[in-house]
């Protein structure tokens, strides 16, 4: 029995060594993200939304990304989760779906994207227009 408690403590232990928060994971995500290596990043942005599902900023990059390597669906997916959040991004988010579906010719959904953003009267109301 000490052996099988033993045996089982250093199983979490080490396991716990590897396990890395969603914000250590987004860094890495930035960082493969800035040297242009955006199927890398899209895996650490993944993990980094699986651990902290309310971070908008990290559907932003991860959209990027799948946006990027030409997964466009998956992409509006993924702004669109941001986008339900709420958050600091949400123009942000918008505007980069808005820009997606103009290059998939979906020009109702993007008119729909920038006139929410023209609406809100942010930062990025110049830019949707």
């Amino acid at each position: 029995m000490r052996n099988l408690t033993l045996a089982l403590a250093i199983v979490c232990i080490t396991s716990s060594l590897g396990a890395q928060t969603a914000s250590e994971w987004f860094d890495k995500g930035l960082e493969s993200f800035r040297w242009q290596k955006t199927d890398e990043a899209a895996v650490y942005f993944l993990k980094a939304s699986e651990l902290n599902p309310g971070r908008d900023d990290y559907f932003l990059y991860l959209g990027l990304c799948y946006h990027e390597n030409g997964s466009f669906q998956s992409a509006e997916e993924v702004y669109g989760k941001g986008i339900s959040l709420d958050g600091g991004m949400r123009d942000r988010l918008l505007l980069n779906r808005g820009n997606l579906r103009m290059t998939r010719s979906d020009f109702e959904g993007a008119s729909d994207d920038f006139s929410r953003i023209i609406n809100s009267g942010g930062s990025l109301a110049a830019s949707a227009m």
